[in-house]
């Protein structure tokens, strides 16, 4: 909306909660937060273009009245798809249900849009988690060992209790239930999208704002965001993985830019195909030379927004950065030094697991018990053990990512475009971005308010605050 304020509406699919309406989320959850703090006093009306429609993608229909159908059929010119549930450890039927089924909802729905321009649906590139390193993956979607119509039925046949039972088994040999139904719904998009402009989104590991509008502005503490904060506050002592593996993060930004930039790609990349023409030997081409099928559509477009190979950055490097910063500025949560130990061997990890949370845990609650205070550093300990062990699959594991797609859209792209839609890894600068992560988590996951310039050197804030953020090469692997 800030580069692009002349839109005329803004449709939000929002799901009410906790006694909340989805009205009430968005005016109290979403406008009130300080990414919308400037734009709202640059465009004071904004808000009259934001259509808040009650839903829910888990639901029949979407969850939503006539009224709101028959508006969103009737106006939308672009979808972007991007409600799912990322929770690694949702129950298989719920995930399903969710990212599968949800996505066909969806799907249904821009089918019934006349005036329908390009549609986003956003994955994530670790659906091909289980292909090697030693391999770059393309954006291409894979071939999977089962049919995904046939696994869909199977799984909502299930009850409850066996799906549980049978989840690892299922989904092997994908890591969880996450990465398992977003693989499996970008192929029931694939054989149902018609003609459809369809296009697939798929970001790595998304981590805190880099530019625009806030940069370091996070809101969660899962992935990325969870581990640093974790070394932070000097809670996670011994990690499953390799220092030395890439860990393929992304700015929020990029991804946010990339998807209205590829939505834009997408609109032209299939509108030329309808004016497609054959050529001599009567095969039908774009005027680009591609060949299309009879149907005059391209081949489902992918998008890469990762990192892993045009500045890829090690889980080794963003430790030592991270750390130093809060060694520097120590928060008031802390309970140890920062440093994680990254352990790739899992018997090695086991033992420093022990040696390194579970021991002291016990000793710290067995010294509280005898001061007649309440036991809870174990539970704490259990608690960070299970949320680490759900991403310790991927620091344990590296892969690298093409970005040929994303390469062609930045082609197509003017110079001022570039600039206002940053969505060029290579531009972005780790060291100084680490720091400002680091500062995004103490300030809003901690709490702690923002740092003063005499906090963190009036020099470095003038680079962070300016144009170096988006300067340099990161660190090779």
């Amino acid at each position: 909306m800030a580069v692009a304020p002349n839109v005329k509406k803004v449709f939000l699919l929002i799901r009410g909660r906790r006694g909340k309406t989805a009205q009430v989320r968005f005016e109290r959850d979403v406008l009130t937060t300080e990414l919308f703090e400037n734009l709202m006093k640059q465009y004071p009306n904004l808000k009259e273009k934001f259509v808040v429609c009650d839903g829910d993608i888990s639901k029949p229909k979407l969850g939503l009245s006539a009224e709101n159908t028959a508006a969103l059929e009737a106006e939308t010119s672009i979808i972007l798809h991007c409600a799912a549930t990322t929770r690694f450890t949702e129950p298989l039927k719920q995930a399903v249900e969710l990212n599968t089924l949800g996505a066909q909802r969806i799907m249904e729905l821009a089918k019934r849009c006349p005036k329908l321009l390009s549609y986003i649906h956003v994955s994530t590139a670790y659906v091909n988690c289980i292909r090697g390193p030693t391999q770059e993956i393309r954006e291409k979607i894979y071939p999977i060992p089962f049919n995904p119509f046939d696994m869909v039925e199977k799984i909502q046949a299930m009850s409850q209790e066996q799906a549980d039972l049978d989840t690892d088994k299922i989904i092997a040999p994908w890591p969880n239930t996450y990465t398992f139904t977003k693989a499996m719904t970008e192929h029931i998009l694939l054989t149902e999208r018609g003609n459809l402009p369809l296009a697939i989104v798929r970001p790595s590991i998304v981590g805190c704002g880099w530019v625009d509008p806030v940069p370091g502005w996070v809101d969660s503490a899962i992935g990325a965001s969870g581990l640093i904060l974790a070394n932070g506050v000097g809670a996670l002592r011994a990690m499953r993985g390799a220092s030395w593996h890439v860990a393929d993060i992304i700015p929020v930004d990029i991804v946010s830019s990339g998807i209205l930039c590829s939505a834009w790609r997408t609109y032209v990349q299939y509108k030329e195909a309808a004016a497609a023409t054959a050529d001599q030997t009567g095969a039908v081409v774009d005027k680009k030379g591609n060949k299309l099928d009879a149907s005059r559509r391209p081949p489902l477009p992918v998008y890469h927004y990762t990192s892993s190979v045009k500045n890829p950055v090690t889980w080794g490097w963003i430790r030592d950065i991270t750390s130093g910063f809060f060694t520097r500025h120590p928060p008031k949560k802390r309970v140890g030094k920062p440093g994680t130990m990254f352990v790739p061997n899992p018997i090695a990890h086991a033992a420093a697991n022990a040696a390194f949370h579970f021991a002291p845990a016990a000793l710290l609650d067995a010294q509280r018990v005898a001061t007649g205070k309440k036991a809870r550093m174990l539970k704490a300990t259990y608690i960070l053990h299970k949320a680490i062990k759900t991403i310790g699959f991927f620091p344990n594991n590296q892969w690298f990512y093409a970005n040929d797609n994303v390469d062609l859209l930045l082609d197509e792209m003017s110079e001022e475009d570039k600039k206002l839609f940053r969505i060029d890894v290579r531009e972005l600068n780790w060291e100084l971005y680490l720091i400002v992560y680091s500062e995004g988590l103490r300030k809003y996951l901690l709490k702690e308010g923002p740092m003063s310039d005499d906090d963190i050197g009036p020099r470095l804030r003038l680079r962070i605050s300016g144009d170096d953020i988006g300067t340099g090469i990161g660190p090779g692997p």
